[in-house]
C-alpha cells in the first residue's frame, strides 16, 4: 500500500518540500472555514476554538469546510455520548439470554473515537503528526539600534 501524499504547505513546514515535484499543486488561501449551521453548539465550540490556530499554523483553508466539518462532528457527538455513559454500567448491556456486552452507545462512541483520530491527522491535530512537523526559525527582524533603547 502506498504511503499517503502529503500537501506541499506541509512539506515546506517540515522542509522536506522539492518544488520541481510540486509544480502542478493546486494553491488554497489560508482562511478560516465558515463553521456549518447544523453542527452541535459542543462541535461548533471545538470548531472556534481549533480552526484559527490551524491557519496560523498554514494547515487549513476555505476548502478544508467539509473534512474539518466531519472532524468537528465526530468530536462534539463523542462529547455528547461520553456524557450519556458516565458510569461503567452505561457502558455494558445485556444480550436476550443475559450475557454481558458493550453497550451501542460505547460501540457508537469507539467509532467515533476512531473518526477523529483519522480526521485529526489530516490537520496535525495528534501528537505523532505534530512530531512529524519541522517548523522552519523564524526570521529575526532586522536590528537598527532602537532595540537598545
Amino acid at each position: 500500500m502506498a504511503r499517503p501524499k502529503k500537501p506541499t504547505n506541509l512539506k515546506v513546514v517540515q522542509g522536506t518540500n522539492r518544488p520541481h515535484r510540486n509544480n502542478n499543486e493546486p494553491l488554497v488561501s489560508l482562511e478560516v472555514p465558515q463553521c456549518p449551521d447544523w453542527l452541535s453548539e459542543e462541535s461548533k465550540k471545538y470548531w472556534e476554538e481549533t480552526a484559527s490556530q490551524l491557519v496560523n499554523a498554514g494547515l487549513i483553508g476555505g476548502v478544508d469546510t467539509a473534512l474539518f466539518s466531519l472532524h468537528c462532528d465526530s468530536y462534539g457527538r463523542l462529547v455528547e455520548i461520553s456524557k450519556k455513559i458516565n458510569t461503567i454500567e452505561r457502558m455494558v448491556s445485556h444480550s436476550p439470554n443475559g450475557m454481558e456486552i458493550q453497550s451501542t452507545w460505547w460501540q457508537i462512541r469507539n467509532k467515533l473515537h476512531d473518526q477523529i483520530i483519522k480526521t485529526a491527522s489530516e490537520f496535525g491535530l495528534s501528537p505523532v503528526s505534530r512530531s512529524k512537523i519541522n517548523m522552519p526559525e523564524k526570521s529575526e527582524k532586522k536590528k537598527d539600534g532602537w532595540e537598545a533603547l
